[in-house]
């Protein structure tokens, strides 16, 4: 399983409901400007430079409440600083153990324009 989540090529991640990431790949790092395990340490609301971060995470917990799947576009900051306009969305899925979380997929806008 560790393999195939390696071949994604598309920055994901998993996070759950105390708003932790779990798991993310090489692409979600380069995307945040954050290791697996500085990530380990924020929440998703760390990553939004928008007036409110906490509004937006509360938004995208959402899911965890009316499953399905939320999409939307708004600015991340990068570590380094950097304002990156991304699309993000997020689809509640279960862990093995029943456990609720949700898969967050996300696309850098500016390397498609």
């Amino acid at each position: 399983m560790v393999q195939v989540l390696g071949a994604i090529t598309q920055p994901f991640a998993v996070v759950n409901r105390a708003g932790r990431f779990l798991l993310c790949n090489s692409s979600f790092e380069q995307l945040a400007g954050y290791s697996s395990p500085e990530l380990a340490t924020i929440s998703p609301a760390s990553l939004f430079a928008t007036e409110n971060p906490a509004a937006d995470q509360a938004e995208m917990f959402q899911v965890f409440e009316s499953g399905g799947t939320r999409s939307g576009v708004t600015r991340w900051r990068s570590r380094s600083g950097q304002e990156i306009p991304v699309e993000v969305r997020c689809t509640r899925l279960e862990l093995p153990d029943g456990e609720p979380v949700l898969l967050v997929l996300a696309a850098n806008l500016s390397e498609r324009q």
